[in-house]
């Protein structure tokens, strides 16, 4: 027994998917529905009727195939470790390998020894000397060039 059926032409495009998983075909393809289907279709301006087209199409003829995969990516082997590096001591027939030393570090540059300016020379001199002799910015540059002689560089 068989169910009855319409052919129908939908008049716009409808998203989603059919009852059935299909997808809706594009305007003015004739498809094949049940009955039921096509009669709410046809009373909601949806479709309109159709004849069967002569050479019948097959439902999986109405959705475009997909894409293929993309190939995948080629191999790419893992970088070799650096040669310097070892996870364990090394072995000779005479024993292990000492390791290499440990290189010195470098010392510190000690601070070079900034003599005081000339008397005649301006104040913003006198200030950086005594900020370079650990006084704040901000004090120095409060102090006048005669307090600033007097306690950074000896004078008066």
């Amino acid at each position: 027994m068989s169910q009855a059926t319409m052919w129908i032409a939908m008049l716009h495009g409808v998203s989603g998917g059919r009852a059935d998983g299909r997808d809706w075909p594009p305007p003015g393809v004739s498809i094949e529905v049940p009955w039921g289907e096509g009669v709410d279709l046809l009373n909601g301006g949806h479709a309109i009727q159709a004849e069967p087209p002569a050479v019948r199409v097959a439902p999986w003829a109405l959705t475009p195939p997909s894409p293929p995969p993309p190939p995948p990516a080629p191999y790419t082997p893992p970088a070799e470790p650096a040669a310097t590096m070892v996870s364990e001591p090394a072995f000779t027939a005479a024993g292990p390998v000492p390791a290499a030393p440990a290189p010195e570090p470098e010392p510190e540059p000690e601070p070079e020894e900034v003599s005081s300016p000339a008397p005649g020379d301006p104040k913003q001199a006198w200030i950086e000397y005594a900020v370079s002799q650990g006084a704040k910015p901000d004090v120095a540059a409060a102090m006048t060039k005669v307090d600033l002689m007097s306690r950074y560089g000896g004078r008066l």
